[in-house]
């Protein structure tokens, strides 16, 4: 007799609590999103797109099982899926009765709005296009309409995610993009 060993596969804990409804799910037509035979916990089936319909459970072995469990109700972690869910993945999961949490247990939500603060200045600049839905790309404003601090020679250099603009990477130029997952307040940066 042959025996062979595999390694067990283990939970990835994708629940953020013990409220969920998960049903068997049929993995066959997905071999696709397979990595090394095994498609992961937390893959959201049948697509990452409209047409979600749930989340695998747990790991499923294609080629040895393809059934799995997918959730179809309940509160899952984004920081434990294998790929972030589209915004019209999360709309259609929504829908479902499947809620995502992000890293601070809240809720995705449906619309993010991005606010414009003249950080000691004066004027406003306004974002006609907010609230964005979740997930959708934000074209950074101009400053254009912004005066500097009052008794300051500084000028406008761009925005921030932080109202003293000390970390670089939270910097944004006028025109850059960024993807919406939260309201956003960006800060005018000012500088000589």
């Amino acid at each position: 007799m042959k025996m062979t060993t595999e390694a067990a596969i283990s939970g990835k804990m994708i629940l953020a609590n013990d409220h969920y409804v998960a049903v068997p799910y049929d993995c066959t037509g997905l071999a696709s999103l397979a990595e090394n035979g095994v498609i992961p916990a937390g893959t959201i089936v049948p697509a990452n797109d409209a047409t979600a319909e749930g989340v695998l459970l747990e790991d499923v072995r294609v080629q040895q099982n393809p059934n799995g469990a997918m959730v179809m109700h309940g509160f899952l972690r984004q920081s434990r899926l294998p790929v972030a869910p589209t915004a019209a993945a999360v709309t259609a999961l929504r829908g479902k009765g499947i809620t995502i949490l992000d890293v601070a247990g809240k809720a995705q939500p449906q619309k993010c709005t991005v606010t414009y603060d003249a950080n000691g200045g004066t004027g406003t600049v306004t974002d006609s296009k907010s609230p964005y839905a979740y997930g959708a790309t934000v074209t950074v404003a101009a400053g254009s309409g912004l005066t500097a601090p009052q008794g300051s020679e500084k000028t406008f250099q761009g925005w921030a995610l932080s109202a003293d603009a000390a970390a670089k990477d939270d910097a944004y130029d006028p025109s850059d993009t960024f993807v919406i997952t939260a309201n956003t307040r960006l800060y005018a940066v000012w500088g000589k």
